[in-house]
């Protein structure tokens, strides 16, 4: 602050020898309004959520996000940049709201009379909105309603707050980049480079001597690093679409589970080497985004969405569909309710007794489920763009949620709502490559290091919750697109768009 105050001296005393006082009277203007509120963070949440929004100056709010956006221009961070237009656009949607809960709806027909071009250029998302104002009862409309709780006001405080505190520091100067992370000290490494195209996901099995891996051109490989471990299960399995989700049975390497971009949802027994069931999702629901046993009982879960990853992003997956399946009977058991057109479900987690499953939405919401009885428990939302991935805490009083933005939360079960722990990976993340490749993270057997995939060649391990520096993996030639940890030992798995498998070992 104090080199802040300097240099304003400075300005003021050029503006004097060079007579501009027209000029020095504007800089006086200026600085009285201080729109930038010195980057102080607290500052900033008030002026948006105390000011602008309860006293429905719109103009001045877009205005602010004008000024920061013109501030982060040049930031070679396209991801935090794009992050900030997110938030600009729920910052706008929360000021919407609050005017019609104020029974304002004057504000809105006037803010959409002043901003509407705009909008309709910056996303189609906006589309909607303009009805608004003319509809009876918003807050239970399906397609508002979220908007008009308390928790998405509560996340939306949250989200900006963390925006602002990983960009600016407590001198207020710009973080234009996480620390250079040391590269991780290796006892071994191996690779693998049986795959011919791109690696979508690879999976340790429950004991963590077998591996599986698949790639884009619809194979599944079963394989092992370790020497000492027969190679009897080692397996070439074709699925003629690409592979979109693996999982391990949890109590035993016997199944392995494997789910495709058109619907299919294979189990293979890895003593017999051989496909025991062959089952499809409806035709409504065709791309298998992830799939979870339980740790248990005999059941698994799949999600599935109405359209596959592609060139568009996550946001576009469409609807979704929650399905619990028996493996005795290899059949439905019933479809967990998700409410009427729900965004896709892109990520699972049970806890340890299987009676919680976690789910993880396009829409950045996290879903609850009690599984005894089958129903949503709880829900929030936990991040302004889609979730990608989804992981409980070690001792299961948090959950960690990563975002297609690179944001990463770690949430209180006891206290939700509430952020225990966060780091912005977007250094790492790539907007490009996660149009096509789900980001995704694993916790290794401690539960204090976070590997997370990443866009460029390394990808990073962050100490959770420590102060410690992260690390980064030794490079691929390719984005990193899958990640896992040996269950039990200090060893991670790298999937990579360059077709290669790597298992690697640290001191």
């Amino acid at each position: 602050m104090e080199n802040m105050q300097y240099a304003e001296e400075l300005v003021r005393e050029f503006l004097i020898f060079r007579g501009f006082t027209n000029t020095l009277q504007a800089f006086e203007t200026e600085l009285c309004t201080d729109i930038g509120k010195g980057f102080q963070v607290n500052k900033i949440l008030d002026l948006i959520f105390a000011v602008y929004i309860p006293k429905f100056q719109a103009e001045k709010l877009a205005g602010l996000f004008s000024f920061f956006k013109q501030c982060f221009s040049s930031w070679s961070e396209t991801t935090m940049l794009d992050t900030l237009l997110k938030l600009e656009g729920s910052v706008l949607r929360c000021y919407i709201v609050h005017a019609l809960q104020s029974g304002r709806k004057d504000k809105v027909v006037e803010f959409f009379g002043m901003n509407g071009n705009d909008l309709l250029l910056k996303s189609y998302d906006w589309t909607p909105w303009f009805a608004i104002p003319y509809l009876k009862n918003p807050n239970m409309d399906p397609q508002f309603r979220v908007y008009f709780s308390k928790e998405w006001y509560e996340a939306l405080r949250l989200s900006v707050r963390n925006f602002f505190s990983e960009v600016f520091n407590e001198n207020g100067r710009e973080v234009l980049g996480e620390e250079e992370f040391p590269e991780v000290s290796i006892e071994f490494q191996e690779t693998f480079l049986g795959h011919t195209s791109p690696i979508t996901r690879c999976r340790f099995s429950a004991s963590g001597n077998n591996i599986a891996s698949a790639s884009v051109d619809g194979t599944v490989r079963i394989w092992t690093y370790d020497s000492s471990i027969p190679a009897s299960r080692n397996a070439t399995i074709y699925c003629g679409a690409e592979i979109m989700s693996l999982d391990w049975e949890c109590k035993s390497d016997r199944l392995l589970l494997i789910g495709t971009a058109d619907g299919g949802i294979k189990a293979w027994n890895v003593d017999a080497k051989r496909v025991v069931c062959d089952l499809n999702t409806t035709e409504a629901f065709p791309s298998v985004l992830d799939l979870k046993c339980s740790p248990v009982e005999p059941i698994f879960v799949s999600a599935a969405s109405s359209q596959r990853l592609g060139s568009n992003s996550m946001e576009s997956l469409g609807y979704a569909s929650l399905t619990v399946w028996n493996m005795k009977t290899w059949k439905a058991m019933t479809v967990l309710p998700l409410g009427e057109d729900p965004p896709a479900i892109t990520s699972l987690c049970f806890n340890h007794n299987g009676k919680i499953l976690a789910a993880s939405a396009t829409d950045g919401m996290i879903h609850m489920f009690d599984m005894s009885a089958g129903l949503q428990i709880t829900g929030w939302p936990a991040h302004d763009s889609a979730i990608s991935s989804l992981l409980f805490g070690p001792d299961e009083t948090s959950i960690f949620s990563l975002g297609s933005d690179g944001r990463i939360f770690e949430w209180s079960l006891q206290n939700q709502g509430r952020v225990l722990w966060s780091k912005t990976s977007s250094r790492f993340s790539d907007l490009e490559t996660s149009n096509y490749y789900r980001h995704e993270m694993a916790l290794d057997a401690n539960g204090r290091q976070l590997l997370v995939t990443s866009g460029s060649v390394r990808a990073p391990i962050y100490q959770v919750q420590g102060h410690s520096k992260g690390l980064r993996t030794l490079p691929h030639s390719a984005a990193i697109t899958t990640v896992d940890w040996h269950p039990t030992l200090p060893i991670f798995l790298t999937g990579s768009a360059d077709n290669s498998v790597r298992v690697t070992s640290i001191s």
